[in-house]
């Protein structure tokens, strides 16, 4: 795969080592610009009290891809992590808690039962 790699790829196009490196840092690099976000203030304005802010919107996508990522990557299904890979792994969560918590956990959960539904929908043959 070439270094085209965004926190929207698909994550069974990711056939190695490099590539789940790649992704991962276009995880870390989402989540630092949220955790900026965060910070100082910006994009945290909502348009209707029962919507999403923009910073949450960007907390659920990017936590939603990572769940979905962690699901495959513990069932071993992705390629095996570097050591560099870990490393960009072990920061993660705290990014997406320090981004916004609430939408980090809730994601990060649905991003999995995505991938669960996702591997049951497989193997009924769709």
């Amino acid at each position: 795969m070439n270094t085209q790699i965004n926190f929207r790829t698909n994550v069974f196009d990711l056939k190695t080592s490099q590539d789940v490196l790649f992704y991962l840092c276009a995880i870390e690099s989402e989540l630092y610009t949220a955790r900026a976000y965060q910070r100082l203030g910006l994009c945290q304005q909502r348009e209707a009290p029962c919507e999403l802010t923009d910073l949450e919107n960007i907390v659920v996508s990017v936590g939603e891809a990572f769940g979905f990522f962690l699901y495959f990557l513990q069932r071993d299904v992705l390629p095996t992590l570097s050591e560099a890979g870990r490393e960009v792994l072990s920061n993660l969560d705290r990014l997406g808690n320090d981004a916004g918590k609430d939408a980090w956990a809730w994601s990060m959960s649905n991003g999995k039962v995505n991938g669960e539904a996702d591997e049951a929908i497989a193997a009924l043959g769709f």
